[in-house]
């Protein structure tokens, strides 16, 4: 058969299946894993009490990768063509060894498989506190670290999946919590006890104690060099909402209806940071938090889900589902880093810390150009991180390819990672053959 274009280099193949079907493919795909995996170390997390399917790496069919986008419809005749599939990781330590099983399992498929990562799929990032619950006060400041960040973590991301409105909807701007519920909505949990008790209230002083119109020079965990990054952009990730669109629509609507409110899609704002920031803080129950930070009945940018009354024993993660699907093994766990180590500071952070973070992010969210996401990163120490963020956005604009590979490298370099051989799903397409 005749190659694809964009494969005609390629030292790899299709998947050659009897059947037509995305099942037979992701049997193929994980018959040729096999060898691979069975190399990789036993693990903490691949025994005792987490679930069998939380254990091995796993292919499944991706229900929203039904339709082919343009970029791989070549090549299709006949029986021959593209199959959506979700590559789906077991639960890995946030080391070196899980995040070096990530690289060997992506490499592996791209150098062996006709692969291709659709703008229509994402990365999805799970992050837990190994297989307990995170505690309450830990929850607390991921909550309000990642609702207040969410206007800047965009950055990251390319536009098309900041205005994912059907699988990656904004928190900040379409959360239950910006259309104003509060914990009073929840009178049957609000009485329960939870420890630890949530605080008396929050110290705003400290949220307000820097004038808006002077830039932070020292960050939280050190000082913070600008040199080598791009000036701060002077527009907002997130445009205005398209209030036609059919799924934001809906979002009002599901919300109102929680309410009791109507909202005039035209006209409404979501509440502000502040107000919105100091009710996550003072939360006692993990249940009230997740239902707070809710997008109408579809799943959020940061989802906490997983902490919803009829929700709990799955697995006590939050799901970071706003970042691009991509075959590249440096990008993929350079998101798996931000992620964790963004739970990891929630964790241990005081309240001051937390909220000199968040007092920038709220005078950022109207002034971008005051503090952008490299600041962010710098001062949650992954300075690695954000220069590979800048590698990757130099690439986009001036295809620059050959110093986005070279910082690639350099990245997993730093990181301990060996290229050659925290829960992470792939969605992307395999072309296939009979």
């Amino acid at each position: 058969m005749r190659r694809p274009r964009r494969f005609a280099d390629h030292p790899g193949h299709p998947i050659v299946v009897a059947e037509a079907g995305v099942g037979q493919v992701c049997e193929a795909l994980s018959v040729a894993l096999m060898p691979l995996l069975n190399n990789f170390r036993p693990g903490v997390f691949k025994r005792g009490r987490v679930p069998p399917h939380y254990r091995e790496w796993s292919v499944k069919p991706d229900g929203s990768l039904w339709r082919n986008p343009l970029q791989v419809r070549e090549g299709e005749a006949g029986v021959n063509g593209w199959q959506g599939v979700e590559i789906v990781s077991p639960i890995l330590v946030a080391d070196r060894y899980g995040l070096n099983e990530v690289l060997q399992v992506v490499e592996f498929i791209r150098n062996n498989f006709w692969v291709e990562s659709s703008v229509a799929a994402g990365l999805h990032i799970h992050v837990g506190n190994g297989v307990e619950w995170f505690p309450t006060q830990s929850l607390r400041h991921i909550g309000a670290l990642l609702y207040s960040a969410d206007p800047v973590l965009a950055q990251l991301h390319p536009r098309y999946r900041r205005e994912n409105y059907t699988y990656a909807p904004s928190n900040r701007y379409l959360s239950r919590l910006s259309f104003g519920m509060t914990v009073e909505y929840h009178p049957q949990l609000a009485d329960e006890i939870q420890e630890p008790p949530a605080p008396t209230s929050v110290p705003w002083w400290k949220f307000w104690s820097k004038p808006a119109q002077a830039f932070r020079q020292a960050s939280v965990t050190g000082e913070r060099v600008r040199e080598i990054f791009p000036p701060r952009p002077t527009e907002t990730a997130y445009r205005a909402l398209p209030y036609g669109d059919r799924d934001v629509l809906a979002i009002i609507e599901i919300t109102g209806t929680l309410l009791r409110r109507t909202f005039n899609p035209e006209t409404y704002t979501p509440i502000p940071m502040q107000e919105a920031v100091g009710e996550l803080l003072l939360l006692r129950h993990q249940a009230i938090l997740a239902e707070l930070l809710k997008v109408g009945n579809t799943r959020a940018a940061y989802n906490f889900d997983a902490h919803l009354p009829d929700r709990q024993g799955l697995k006590p993660t939050i799901e970071f589902r706003q970042p691009a699907s991509t075959l590249d093994s440096a990008e993929i766990i350079c998101q798996a880093s931000i992620a964790i180590r963004i739970c990891e500071f929630c964790c241990h952070a005081d309240v001051d810390d937390l909220l000199k973070i968040v007092a920038d992010l709220t005078i950022a969210e109207n002034e971008p150009e005051f503090y952008d996401v490299y600041d962010l990163l710098l001062d949650l120490g992954l300075a690695p991180e954000a220069r590979l963020v800048r590698a990757i956005s130099d690439r986009a604009v001036n295809r620059d390819a050959a110093n986005r590979d070279e910082a690639g490298r350099e990245y997993l370099r730093d990181a301990g990672v060996v290229r050659s051989g925290k829960l992470a799903a792939l969605e992307t397409f395999f072309y296939n053959q009979l």
